[in-house]
């Protein structure tokens, strides 16, 4: 006896922590998407899919719920049984921009990035922003619509990617320095903000976090 099955769309069960569920059950059933990846492969690109049901049983054990759905197989790179990891790309609910990690600072529990300032392609100020998250050597920040809490940027947004933690150092202590000079009636010397920067990237556009 032989059993005929179609291997080029096979189900996937994936268990999601239950703190995550609420959030996967108020996707729009557009959302509902997964990128599916082999566990024993670690070069293999990612295999797109999709869920739709939410299991209603929570494992006591390992605080799982079951997340069930399909993944696309027509190339064959699947098999049934293979152990594999989910990945659900969230919506952000503004949207975000995405600068190196790197470009980020963070002193006296502030995050600060050095930017260009828009008069002078060679004058970069420091700045406070606020980031949402970090993913994938990135830093997520509120993009074009902005916050209260912190400033706008877009994609044409410069940053300093590389060394900004030396030169915001450098510069605080600069301010210090002259207004140590002006606090004690000494000539300050005239002063740039300007900084020596070899490597700078610009913001761009970022998807969703992910689970």
């Amino acid at each position: 006896m032989f059993r005929v099955a179609d291997l080029s769309h096979l189900d996937v069960r994936a268990f999601a922590y239950e703190e995550d569920l609420t959030t996967l059950q108020r996707l729009a059933p557009s959302d509902r998407k997964w990128d599916i990846r082999l566990r024993g492969d670690a070069l293999s690109g990612p295999i797109h899919g999709s869920f739709d049901r939410i299991g209603s049983l929570i494992d006591p054990v390992q605080h799982t719920g079951l997340v069930m759905g399909w993944v696309d197989n027509s190339e064959g790179n699947l098999r049934a049984g293979q152990f594999v990891t989910a990945t659900v790309t969230l919506p952000d609910p503004v949207p975000m921009v995405s600068v190196p990690a790197s470009a980020v600072v963070d002193l006296d529990a502030r995050s600060w990035l050095l930017v260009q300032d828009p008069s002078s392609d060679v004058r970069f100020l420091p700045m406070e922003v606020r980031v949402v998250r970090f993913q994938d050597g990135l830093a997520c920040l509120p993009g074009a619509s902005g916050t209260p809490e912190g400033p706008v940027f877009t994609e044409a947004t410069k940053v300093v990617s590389q060394g900004a933690l030396e030169i915001l150092a450098e510069f605080r202590t600069s301010r210090a320095k002259n207004r140590a000079a002006r606090e004690s009636g000494q000539p300050v010397p005239e002063s740039s903000e300007t900084a020596a920067v070899h490597s700078t990237t610009t913001a761009r556009q970022s998807s969703g976090g992910g689970l």
